[in-house]
């Protein structure tokens, strides 16, 4: 941010609204000054995937989501007794062929930028969180 002639503390307040908050539109970064939410907004895509569906088991429930270029990946949430714990993609599909697995019949496509996976984990954040307001 100092390159833009922002203070440094600048970081660790869109740090805080991406990260704890989940807000990843930078119009609603209220402590921030307009003009760096619209600096913010132009240079930047905060865009997570879409959710494509969603299929819950007894202990997980699978996300299947879709990426800016169109393909997709899954994202696994799994219950256990005393916490939830993620397992995101790293690939679009696999080089490996299991006769079990759906992801290796389409072959290794590429790998995920850091930004896809980091944003699976966002994304099921925003999700948690939505699903905690509607629980009364």
């Amino acid at each position: 941010m100092e390159g833009w002639g922002e203070l440094s503390y600048r970081v660790d307040q869109v740090f805080d609204w991406i990260y704890k908050k989940l807000i990843f539109d930078p119009m609603q970064m209220t402590n921030l000054p307009i003009p760096l939410r619209e600096k913010l907004k132009n240079n930047f895509s905060f865009d997570l995937p879409k959710i494509v569906s969603k299929v819950k088991n007894m202990n997980t429930k699978k996300y299947l989501m879709e990426l800016e270029d169109g393909e997709k990946i899954e994202t696994i949430l799994m219950k256990h007794s005393n916490r939830r714990t993620i397992c995101v993609s790293t690939q679009v599909g696999c080089s490996f062929s299991c006769g079990f697995c759906a992801t290796g019949l389409i072959g290794l496509r590429r790998n995920l930028h850091a930004e896809e996976i980091v944003s699976q984990i966002l994304l099921l954040g925003k999700e948690r969180k939505k699903m905690r307001k509607l629980v009364i």
